[in-house]
C-alpha cells in the first residue's frame, strides 16, 4: 500500500495542476521532501500527515482514492461533504499505519 500511496500523492498533485515546487510551498514543506514522499515515502509520519492534510482538507482529494490500490472505482476529487466524512477515517487509519511502521523501525 505504501508504494501505491507515494504514487497517488504524485497523481493527486498532477491532477491539481501543481508542480512539486508549487505544492510543497502550499503545504509548507521544501520541494525535496515532497519528492521523497512521492517516490519512496522516506519522510516522517508527521510530514506525511501534513501532506495528506493539505490534499484532503484543502484540495478535496478523496481519501478513499489515496488509500486504494490502482484500478479502483474511487474518484480522485470529491465534494466537501465526502471529505468531511472521510477525513477522520483517513487520519485515524494513517496514524495506525504509521505507528506500526515507526514501531517496526525501532
Amino acid at each position: 500500500m505504501l508504494e501505491s500511496l507515494s504514487n497517488r500523492l504524485r497523481l493527486a498533485r498532477i491532477e491539481l495542476g501543481l508542480t512539486q515546487a508549487e505544492a510543497a510551498s502550499a503545504i509548507g514543506i521544501k520541494q525535496p521532501m515532497l519528492h521523497r514522499a512521492e517516490t519512496s515515502l522516506e519522510i516522517s509520519s508527521n510530514r506525511l500527515l501534513q501532506i495528506l492534510d493539505y490534499y484532503v482538507n484543502q484540495r478535496q482529494i478523496n481519501p478513499a482514492w489515496l488509500l486504494s490500490e490502482p484500478n479502483t472505482d474511487f474518484d480522485i476529487v470529491v465534494g466537501e461533504n465526502k471529505v468531511i466524512e472521510q477525513k477522520l477515517k483517513l487520519l485515524q487509519g494513517f496514524r495506525e499505519t504509521l505507528d506500526g511502521i515507526d514501531k517496526a523501525a525501532k
